[in-house]
């Protein structure tokens, strides 16, 4: 597989995925990389459904997809999408090679459980352990992007320090 977008965004698949990030990914398939999802097989369902026709989709657990990522010697284009930061860095720690990849950050909702959570921007809310996690992840990979959608201007994450 050629992944050519990787997308953090905690409504995994949704009308921007389809309208906007498939055509910006040039996608043929969508590999949602989240343990709930895979977990779950009406979750499954619900996610293939949002897929236009002639886009594959895979929805894997973190461990499948390290797998797959690492077997799949295809030229399928990709667009990887993963629930949250922490899930990424996970990925990373377990051995998926992101420093030719640029990482876009799109949306993290509200979390009424999360201690100290703060609002960034409108689709964009984080606590000082997302920061954190971020900021690990950026060492990890080419670059961190912020953007809703792809013709937004990305916004670099010293924004996060400044909220």
């Amino acid at each position: 597989m050629k992944i050519t977008v990787i997308r953090i965004d905690d409504r995994l698949i949704h009308g921007q995925i389809i309208t906007k990030w498939i055509a910006e990914a040039r996608a043929e398939q969508i590999l949602v990389v989240d343990d709930r999802s895979a977990a779950d097989p009406m979750l499954k369902m619900i996610l293939g459904l949002a897929v236009p026709s002639g886009i594959h989709l895979e929805v894997l657990s973190l461990t499948e997809a390290r797998m797959l990522i690492d077997r799949d010697p295809s030229s399928l284009r990709t667009l990887m999408i993963v629930r949250n930061p922490q899930a990424m860095l996970e990925l990373i720690q377990a051995g998926f090679d992101a420093e030719e990849y640029e990482i876009i950050l799109g949306n993290m909702s509200f979390d009424e459980k999360k201690t100290g959570i703060r609002h960034v921007l409108d689709y964009l809310y984080v606590n000082n352990q997302d920061v954190e996690t971020l900021k690990a992840l950026a060492s990890s990979c080419a670059k961190i992007t912020i953007k809703a959608v792809p013709e937004e201007r990305g916004k670099d994450l010293k924004i996060l320090e400044h909220k």
